[in-house]
């Protein structure tokens, strides 16, 4: 009995001690890093939680929104989208850019089909990078779900873009600690969902792009500023601003694009008469345009 109890006495004193190291080290983590552990731990069941698909992204495009999108865009440049009966798919059709006619306008969903359109033809890319470190959301069997606009004025709109990923790459790389102690947290399948600003410049095709929000599943606002902060105690991949911004911009870029990015479906169409870029509104729906040079 005395060998147990001092088999016991001996795991406490283990436990308590490790119970202290890693208090110590929540404490420096906060007042180093202003990184609240118990927190972002807390907050990692929004992660895990049942994803509403619906709630997130509203706006995804339906088989009705492939047809519409096909007319909205062969008004303004004749069979640049074009269905095959025989496979039941649509596609872009590069060779149909010889002439435009009038301005090029698509609803939320109708972009949304447009740029898968150009990733399924290679002419938008998926890669970025965060924190130094190129990041291809190809590995990650990267999907586009929603892109959809908002607070749209006369140089400006909000751009959401929503993303679903597998995260089985990034959870094989977690095996370090602090990520370790947050491994069996992270979902399977995670949806991303960022906003930025776009605003036009002065001149045709100028643009910026300013992050504006970012949430991951269920998880939003600070608590996924949080998580960014413990990722970059290992991974550098940026703050979560610097990240949303980069992830944004790559499909802003896919898009418009310009003299330093001439693969920008808009950018793409000055050679047959397009003018510029631009978003539209009617109070109902809201609109990316590519404008015609009359």
């Amino acid at each position: 009995m005395k060998l147990i109890g001092k088999l016991i006495s001996w795991l406490l004193g283990i436990v308590v001690g490790l119970a202290l190291v890693f208090g110590v080290f929540v404490l420096v983590v906060n007042a180093k890093y202003k990184i609240n552990l118990f927190e972002v731990i807390g907050s990692l069941k929004k992660l895990n939680g049942n994803v509403d698909v619906a709630t997130i992204a509203p706006k995804a495009p339906t088989d009705d929104d492939y047809a519409s999108a096909m007319t909205s865009a062969n008004r303004a440049v004749a069979n640049i989208i074009v269905y095959d009966d025989e496979n039941k798919e649509y596609s872009l059709n590069d060779s149909a850019k010889t002439g435009m006619i009038a301005d090029l306008k698509l609803t939320d969903a109708e972009t949304c089909v447009l740029v898968n359109l150009m990733l399924k033809n290679g002419d938008a890319g998926v890669k970025f990078n965060a924190g130094g470190k190129d990041i291809d959301l190809k590995d990650y069997d990267f999907k586009l779900v929603q892109i959809a606009l908002s607070n749209v004025a006369e140089k400006s709109a909000d751009v959401n873009v929503v993303v679903s990923v597998d995260l089985t790459k990034l959870k094989n790389d977690m095996n370090n600690f602090p990520l370790n102690l947050f491994k069996n947290k992270v979902p399977q399948k995670l949806y991303v969902s960022s906003t930025v600003t776009v605003t036009k410049g002065d001149a045709p095709f100028e643009y910026t792009v300013a992050s504006k929000s970012l949430a991951l599943n269920n998880m939003s606002g600070k608590e996924v500023s949080q998580l960014f902060n413990v990722v970059n105690l290992v991974a550098k991949i940026g703050t979560a601003d610097e990240f949303n911004e980069k992830l944004g911009k790559t499909f802003i870029d896919a898009l418009i694009g310009n003299e330093s990015n001439a693969s920008g479906f808009a950018y793409s169409l000055k050679s047959i008469g397009a003018s510029d870029f631009d978003f539209d509104t009617d109070g109902t729906n809201n609109y990316y345009v590519v404008r015609y040079a009359f």
